[in-house]
């Protein structure tokens, strides 16, 4: 989940969530808080805005973000997953796309 929030500031120069859903003080910060529960209840009901267009040039990007930023865990991709993530393969490399050799020819 952190590292999609990074990622989509780093793509689009802004935070996916609006600042005021963070609303929670020193000591409040903690798995069971009920400042923290508030806070994921607001996570689950935000709209990210995938307008910006370094998503319609990355739709692949666009993809990959959308299920790391899932406000439920086990909707989200393992690490492994992630980076198994046609996005983050990068584009068939010029040998990867051509036939493999023939082999030598044999004659005398």
């Amino acid at each position: 989940f952190a590292v999609a929030v990074m990622v989509y500031k780093l793509l689009t120069n802004k935070y996916p969530f609006k600042s005021d859903i963070f609303n929670d003080k020193p000591g409040e910060n903690f798995v069971g808080h009920p400042k923290m529960l508030a806070i994921r209840h607001k996570l689950r009901e935000y709209k990210v805005d995938w307008s910006h267009t370094a998503f319609s040039k990355h739709s692949q990007a666009a993809d990959l973000l959308r299920s790391m930023l899932a406000s439920r865990a086990e909707e989200r991709p393992t690490a492994r997953e992630a980076l198994q993530h046609p996005w983050l393969q990068g584009p068939p490399t010029p040998s990867s796309q051509a036939s493999p050799p023939s082999p030598p020819s044999t004659s005398s």
